[in-house]
């Protein structure tokens, strides 16, 4: 048996070459290694740049919420800084899921050139970002803070303000109306376009207007300013929204007292109301007036205060000794009466720096009336929340250092000469216009 050689395939060299250098699988791992790391840079760029966006859009939180928050304080209501701070970072791109300490107002700034500056706000807000990519290469979440700072300059006071929030002429002029306010401003809480509507021979002559809506003129009407007006401007707070009637205590007089002869009055409840007229001249001891379930009414005579201390001065309470406020009356003050009275401003007094102080419970529907040719040197608050005031005939109050009007609606139509040179001496609130410029 012949034995047959085992047969060989041709090997070249090249191929035994290229087996040698074939690298072909470590190449693919490494292209996969690669394209992950690019990947995952890619995501994490993503990310990083949605922080950025956040914390663009955080800044403007921050200067919404210190915006909001120096016009509260400006406002005097510093209760409520915070609370409307959070609300307005909310409204502004701040997450919805607030963490505790997430808005932080200082009041006065703690960072920064305002630092310790009293007349400025802070506000510094925290955003916790949940990871994503980055969880790969970071520990916890991030935290995204913006920083901001308001300053408050003083705009001036108000000695009127009109409270109704969306009424049509909320202050009005009308007829041949002179209103005489140099130094202070006249306000108006309404939101309406025609919330300060003057028409007629009308002339007003005021350190400014403000309003929460916009302003209306027709006719003759003459207004000069010592600084433009404001409109679309911040809603102004009440003064004396804290201040309550409390426990009326019982009747001193049971009917309405009707007085038209020399008299001097004692501070008591006059159930049924108080009524002035003819030639009178009537003296007022010093105190509290209740006018219960009756209405206030001066027509003739004179009118003025008995007073033993500086500190010493009148309240007209209009109220009721019901659970309903249906039966409140109203003020009336007619004919050519003369009167020269002054708020309490001893810091015991129940209503300090209040000349009249109408119940929050009163009919919408009532008109107070300060009419014909009287003569009024006053000094306090007018205070009528609920009600309209109605200023005719030739009225004026330029001797008084401070009256302020403060009602639903205020409507002139005669002489005004009001002033807030000396508001705060006897306790009046001031209603402060409170202007506001983000610095920092």
């Amino acid at each position: 048996m012949t034995a047959h050689p085992v047969p060989t395939l041709p090997v070249s060299s090249g191929f035994l070459h290229r087996l040698k250098r074939d690298e072909g699988g470590a190449i693919a791992v490494m292209v996969a290694l690669l394209m992950s790391v690019l990947l995952g840079m890619l995501s994490l760029g993503v990310e990083y740049g949605s922080w950025y966006a956040a914390r663009r859009q955080l800044q403007t939180a921050a200067d919404a919420a210190a915006l909001a928050a120096a016009l509260e304080r400006a406002r005097g209501s510093a209760d409520s800084v915070l609370p409307v701070a959070q609300r307005e970072a909310l409204r502004n791109g701040l997450a919805e899921a607030l963490d505790e300490g997430a808005v932080e107002i200082n009041i006065p700034p703690t960072l920064g050139a305002m630092a310790g500056n009293a007349n400025a706000v802070e506000a510094i807000l925290h955003d916790r970002r949940e990871l994503l990519f980055a969880s790969l290469f970071l520990d916890h979440d991030p935290v995204i803070s913006a920083r901001a700072v308001v300053s408050i300059a003083n705009g001036g006071q108000a000695c009127v303000l009109a409270l109704a929030p969306q009424a049509a002429g909320a202050i009005k002029g009308r007829g041949t109306a002179d209103v005489e306010m140099k130094g202070c401003l006249l306000a108006a809480n309404s939101v309406s376009s025609t919330a300060i509507d003057l028409s007629g021979n009308v002339s007003v002559n005021a350190k400014s207007l403000w309003t929460a809506g916009g302003m209306s003129q027709s006719g003759s009407v003459n207004v000069t300013l010592a600084e433009p007006p404001t409109t679309r401007g911040a809603v102004l707070a009440d003064p004396y929204a804290g201040v309550q009637v409390g426990a009326v205590p019982a009747c001193t007089f049971q009917n309405e007292v009707k007085v038209n002869k020399d008299k001097e009055l004692e501070p008591g409840v006059y159930c049924g109301g108080l009524s002035i007229s003819g030639k009178a001249e009537v003296t007022l001891k010093p105190g509290t007036y209740y006018i219960v379930d009756g209405d206030l009414t001066i027509s003739g005579g004179t009118i003025t205060g008995d007073y033993d201390k500086t500190t010493d001065g009148v309240t007209f309470v209009l109220t009721t000794r019901g659970t309903q406020g249906n039966n409140i009356g109203t003020v009336r003050i007619n004919g050519n009466t003369s009167i020269d009275l002054r708020a309490p401003s001893d810091p015991g007094a129940p209503f300090r720096g209040l000349l009249f102080y109408q119940d929050r419970r009163a009919p919408v529907s009532g008109r107070n009336v300060f009419n014909g040719t009287a003569e009024m040197s006053l000094q306090g608050a007018m205070y009528f929340p609920v009600q309209d005031i109605d200023w005719a005939g030739n009225n004026a109050s330029a001797a008084a250092g401070c009256i302020q009007v403060v009602a639903r609606t205020v409507t002139f139509t005669g002489t005004a000469a009001l002033g807030a040179d000396h508001c705060g001496d006897r306790g009046e609130r001031p209603i402060r216009m409170g202007m506001t410029r983000l610095s920092e």
